[in-house]
């Protein structure tokens, strides 16, 4: 069974929240 790196869980939980802000900041652009 593969196990997930913590640090990639942790770029992964970073990347996702970035993705949402752009999209709030995008969506409040427009």
């Amino acid at each position: 069974m593969f196990k997930l790196h913590p640090i990639l869980l942790i770029l992964g939980f970073i990347l996702f929240l970035y993705s949402v802000i752009a999209l709030m900041l995008f969506l409040s652009i427009q």
